[in-house]
């Protein structure tokens, strides 16, 4: 493979003391079709320097332009010294994968497909329908369904012989539009190890609660260091949220920080059950009402009061 200097300037690309390209360096540094745009070009060494906006052809500025430069400069993503090409793809591309590869722990820059997507997206809206999304709504989007998209791929291509360390079960409860939610971890044996329960108040719609219930549980996944967890939930409209987030950009924020932090646990999976088989988790949620248990904590093992339910559900 041939290594690309991606700094090289034009003087670079000219015989010394001429005006007159260096051909065969040019074409050992472009592709053919590149090579010949480049030849047919006639730079002028005694014309003065200028400043020339590199994000369009004839390197004036536009607003269109400014916000896509925009995008990238809140990124994450290292551009090149000189900026993109605005005449090579190629070069472009080479820039991006090779980033990815150097980064490939930086979400940004191993999303970068997602960004040219979203780019491509806000500009044909502004062109067609006269919509402008600001660089800050175009890069959240893109994000986001990056974000969701190797939360599902990344699970899915792993290994499944490894065992899970544990199991999360997942429940909300509603009293008065006051949201109560509840988890129980067990180990691979179903012996419990930790359950919690804990309320949200000033929460809008029960979809936005169970986002809140999903992003509860993983944040207390890594806080307590767990590393190879199974989640289980009866949570449907975050189910649907998560397997579609283009259709909920309300909600895009919330999923972004969820999927950060799965990325603290080794290994992670996701189920949907129903609630006949998340007892457990919704009679601590259901607690606060049945028996008057008002406050939220975290606590080893399980509850005492749910001990035969809890040794029922390990054996099912």
């Amino acid at each position: 493979d041939s290594v690309i200097d991606l700094t090289l300037t034009i003087s670079d690309l000219l015989l010394p003391n001429s005006s007159a390209w260096d051909a065969a360096l040019v074409r050992r540094t472009f592709t053919n079709h590149d090579t010949e745009i480049i030849l047919r070009l006639k730079p002028n060494r005694m014309q003065e320097d200028g400043y020339k906006w590199g994000f369009t052809k004839d390197g004036i500025y536009t607003s269109r332009s400014g916000y896509r430069f925009d995008s990238w400069e809140r990124s994450s993503i290292k551009l090149p010294v000189a900026g993109f090409s605005q005449n090579s793809v190629f070069l472009n591309m080479y820039h991006l994968l090779e980033m990815s590869r150097k980064s490939p722990k930086d979400s940004d820059t191993i999303s970068f497909p997602l960004i040219l997507w979203h780019l491509w997206k806000a500009r044909n809206s502004l062109a067609f329908e006269k919509i402008h999304y600001s660089s800050v709504s175009v890069l959240s989007k893109a994000r986001a369904e990056a974000a969701v998209w190797f939360e599902l791929n990344t699970a899915q291509t792993e290994k499944r012989d490894n065992k899970y360390h544990g199991m999360v079960e997942t429940s909300l409860w509603i009293l008065k539009m006051q949201y109560w939610l509840a988890w129980i971890l067990r180990d691979n044996k179903g012996k419990p190890t930790l359950h919690s329960r804990r309320s949200f108040s000033n929460v809008e719609t029960k979809r936005e609660a169970e986002l809140m219930a999903i992003h509860w549980a993983v944040s207390d996944m890594m806080n307590t260091r767990q590393q190879r967890i199974l989640f289980e939930s009866n949570c449907a409209l975050a189910k649907e949220t998560f397997l579609n987030p283009s259709g909920f950009y309300q909600h895009q924020h919330i999923m972004y920080e969820t999927s950060s932090r799965l990325r603290h646990l080794q290994d992670w999976s996701f189920h949907h059950c129903v609630q006949e088989r998340n007892i457990v988790a919704q009679e601590v949620a259901k607690s606060v009402t049945n028996d008057h248990r008002y406050h939220s904590y975290i606590a080893a093992g399980g509850p005492s009061w749910l001990q035969h339910s809890i040794e029922l559900e390990a054996r099912t």
